[in-house]
């Protein structure tokens, strides 16, 4: 005979349409990335993935960063984006749908650059404004 522990979840879950041994918390997960769904509503940008490249262009001596800029970053440990310089995705976010965004949000597809150059990249005439 089952426990009332047992029984108790099979009852929820069949109420709930959700398979045996599964919560409701597993329903609410991507099943991509484990984090908070994201098909609809605003999109949660990933700041671990953010913090990563920070770090990684802190330490590239070819990236577009200022020494302040570099100081910074190694200062705040990378939480933090310096004044003046935004991390910007490669690809865009807006290029794939909600659902799919967490596989574009890594630290491969971000650089840290000066406001200005992100900004003129998705301007009119910008490289990423033709390419996406």
């Amino acid at each position: 005979m089952p426990s009332k522990k047992l029984a108790a979840q099979q009852s929820a879950n069949q109420k709930s349409n959700a398979p045996v041994g599964s919560t409701a918390a597993d329903c609410d997960l991507c099943p991509k990335c484990k984090r908070k769904k994201h098909d609809t509503g605003r999109y949660p940008r990933s700041a671990a993935e953010r913090k990563k490249a920070l770090l990684r262009d802190a330490a590239d001596p070819n990236s577009d960063l200022s020494a302040n800029a570099r100081n910074f970053i190694r200062k705040t440990k990378g939480d933090n984006v310096p004044p003046g310089y935004q991390v910007s995705h490669e690809e865009p976010l807006y290029t794939v749908p909600k659902s799919d965004r967490c596989e574009l949000d890594v630290a491969d597809n971000m650089k840290t650059q000066p406001t200005r150059t992100h900004r003129a990249r998705h301007k009119r005439c910008g490289d990423q404004y033709h390419a996406f």
